[in-house]
């Protein structure tokens, strides 16, 4: 049984293709991978921005509620 790739709605037998080929198939794969790896990294320093957000949106609802001290000197 072959080893079919699909690119461009063209089947190959990866078996018989050129190395060259093999080779930047690799290259696209790793740069995938790479991809998905920073989307992941994205995704969880926006869940963190969102926190801090809402932590500094907690603080700033606090001293607006709260009266400023006064200076009695």
């Amino acid at each position: 049984m072959a080893n079919l790739i699909k690119i461009d709605n063209v089947e190959y037998d990866f078996d018989t293709l050129p190395e060259a080929i093999k080779a930047q198939l690799a290259h696209v794969r790793m740069v995938e991978v790479e991809i998905g790896r920073l989307q992941g990294q994205m995704a969880i320093h926006q869940t963190a921005r969102a926190s801090y957000v809402k932590l500094l949106q907690d603080e700033l609802a606090k001293l607006v509620s709260s009266p400023a001290p006064v200076d009695k000197t």
